[in-house]
């Protein structure tokens, strides 16, 4: 089963407030640190934005963690299996 493009900006959205709260930091903080506009920011926690390979990069450098960290999907796969 596949995951469509809302479900990849959902689950993007959750894990990157997830690491935001994690680490204390607001959209602000994130803009400053990526270089990235507010706007874009708010659209990535919105689920509203699908970001580039070099936003993922720059946002995984801003908190500290691998970008392949934030579009990990093993937990919804597991999920789509459990179910079928």
């Amino acid at each position: 089963m596949a995951i469509t493009e809302l479900e990849w900006a959902k689950t993007f959205s959750n894990k990157l407030k997830r690491l935001l709260e994690e680490w204390g930091m607001t959209q602000k903080d994130l803009s400053k640190e990526t270089g990235l506009s507010e706007p874009t920011i708010s659209r990535c926690l919105r689920g509203d934005y699908i970001p580039s390979i070099r936003t993922l990069i720059n946002i995984g450098h801003a908190l500290d963690c691998d970008s392949e960290d934030l579009i990990s999907f093993y937990d919804k796969i597991y999920w789509y299996l459990e179910r079928s």
